[in-house]
């Protein structure tokens, strides 16, 4: 018995020092294979630029591929998106990651709607898992649904740089020139942003230097969390809600304050209750497939207890960051302790990024070509 007991201790003590190398080994393939989703948004992204000449847009109707087909819009386009939503530049994409049948499905409905289609019309376009689009190590990347409704529709973990442009997702983020704000020019702050089309020419920064997309968690249905962070330092006149005064005054500081748990990073924005990060997977709504090159990652994103204003943060479950893909096609892994420079400061309309390597690596031409 006593040699019995010695034996199973053994075993016991054996198993308890495999364990944690064994999940390292997975990790380390499932960030291995993470990593290899975005090398192929990376060539997807290069392989549309020799087709149409310029980059997607972050959001977007379908059927326009570049700005002469949005001036040029027919009545064949999509009026507006699937359920209300603008197509994202993944949509956009489809074509490019061996989606061509889906993308095809998708615009011959989008070519029979004569006004938004419902998120009840679950066709074939919109539901079925594409592999390419979610990272192995979130939990929640293989559940379905949307607002506790739709428990069909595919889901991604993929989303795509607008710099440190931070801002209000309602009106700035879906007007072609930011109208409603005419001096926030956060179109500018990032390679990627609804109805603009970017092309090499505008990475002045140099293309292996400025960020195109990387990965943000995937939360539960149900388990959405709105954070209400202040973001402003109280009075009205540093409101988004003002259009006469800077509307660039949000302090990113006020949200990395927050409370965020290491184990659960589903933490989210919401200005729409039941707003489900990565559910839907060709949504160009900014909060849903979009980030902002600001807290470093796995920060907690948020929005103003004033206005609809958020800043969206990178974020996975691999240890100790996330994975990006540059504008070159190069991968790189991004530590959590990245330098971004003084969270206090108000993001500039033009220039330079007071966030540090990372605020820069999200600009394109903010003049400040820091490679990561």
């Amino acid at each position: 018995m006593v040699e019995l007991l010695v034996v199973i201790a053994i075993i016991g003590v054996l198993i308890a020092l495999l364990l944690p190398a064994v999940q390292a080994a997975r990790e380390a393939a499932h960030r291995s294979q993470c990593s290899n989703n975005f090398k192929q948004i990376g060539i997807a992204l290069h392989n549309y630029h020799d087709v149409h000449d310029s980059f997607p847009a972050s959001g977007n109707k379908f059927g326009n591929y570049n700005q002469s087909d949005m001036v040029a819009q027919t009545s064949t386009h999509w009026s507006g998106g699937y359920g209300g939503h603008y197509m994202n530049a993944t949509t956009a994409l489809l074509p490019f990651l061996e989606q061509q049948s889906r993308y095809e499905i998708m615009l011959t409905y989008a070519k029979q709607a004569t006004s938004n289609d419902s998120l009840s019309n679950k066709h074939e376009g919109v539901t079925g898992t594409i592999s390419g689009l979610l990272c192995p190590s979130d939990r929640n990347s293989r559940l379905f649904g949307y607002d506790g409704i739709e428990p069909t529709i595919a889901r991604t973990n993929i989303a795509y740089c607008m710099g440190d442009g931070m801002g209000n997702i309602v009106a700035p983020y879906l007007h072609p020139n930011c109208a409603a704000f005419p001096t926030r020019r956060c179109e500018n702050r990032g390679m990627f942003h609804l109805f603009h089309w970017k092309s090499f020419a505008n990475c002045n920064d140099g293309s292996s230097n400025t960020l195109a997309a990387s990965e943000r968690v995937g939360t539960r249905m149900g388990a959405e969390q709105t954070v209400k962070a202040g973001l402003y330092d109280g009075t009205s006149a540093m409101r988004e809600t003002d259009p006469a005064n800077n509307p660039s005054s949000m302090k990113p500081n006020l949200c990395l304050q927050n409370a965020y748990s290491s184990t659960d990073r589903t933490l989210l924005a919401s200005y729409l209750s039941g707003v489900w990060n990565g559910g839907i997977f060709f949504s160009g709504q900014p909060i849903y497939n979009s980030f902002h090159a600001v807290l470093p990652p796995n920060s907690p994103s948020c929005r103003s207890d004033v206005s609809e204003v958020v800043v969206l943060s990178a974020s996975s479950y691999h240890s100790g960051g996330v994975n990006t893909v540059l504008m070159d096609g190069a991968c790189r892994f991004i530590s959590d302790t990245i330098d971004c420079g003084d969270l206090t400061k108000m993001r500039p309309l033009d220039g330079e990024s007071p966030y540090g390597i990372w605020g820069a690596a999200g600009t394109p031409s903010g003049g400040e070509p820091t490679a990561l």
